[in-house]
């Protein structure tokens, strides 16, 4: 399955995963995001070429 980056965003996260052009990554958790923002289709992925990981919408 492919995802195209279709905008950015600014995390509050302190190491956030960062996603490149081209780049590869594995989704480790398909499941939804549980906590008081109350944010849907969240993802959490591994990229692979620098070893980030972290959730994707």
């Amino acid at each position: 399955m492919k995802y195209i980056i279709i905008k950015s965003h600014v995390s509050n996260y302190p190491n956030p995963i960062r996603l490149e052009e081209r780049g590869v990554v594995k989704v480790i958790e398909i499941e939804s995001y549980v906590g008081p923002e109350d944010w849907e289709n969240w993802m959490f992925y591994h990229e692979e070429k620098y070893n980030w990981k972290g959730w994707v919408w």
